[in-house]
């Protein structure tokens, strides 16, 4: 259906950009977290962890990783623990709480859109 599509059309988008232009692959990313597509919410929150068109941001990335987690993105979870280890409980909290934030919106929006 159309998501298949949607999601196609990202990776490919992506794929053609990636090699060119972080920012305007940071931009895809965006465009498909904003549609719930796993894949660029992880890839997000790997941008926001090594500053790859985006200024380095942990708590940042641990929500970005902490949301593709929550939706199966297989290798995010060993991510989230890393980061755990690395910043403070006080951002882990504060990266979790934006995170559901995020996805409370995301939700309100798709069941308008239904």
């Amino acid at each position: 259906g159309r998501r298949i599509i949607q999601y196609e059309t990202l990776t490919i988008g992506v794929i053609e950009v990636a090699a060119r232009d972080d920012a305007e692959t940071i931009k895809w990313y965006e465009k498909g977290a904003e549609r719930g597509n796993v894949f660029a919410l992880f890839n997000l929150g790997m941008a926001y962890l090594k500053g790859i068109g985006v200024a380095r941001d942990y708590v940042e990335a641990y929500k970005w990783l902490h949301l593709s987690a929550t939706k199966g993105y297989d290798d995010a979870p060993a991510i989230c623990e890393a980061l755990e280890k690395k910043i403070a409980s006080e951002d882990i909290a504060r990266a979790k709480l934006i995170a559901k934030q995020w996805q409370d919106d995301f939700e309100k929006l798709m069941s308008r859109n239904a």
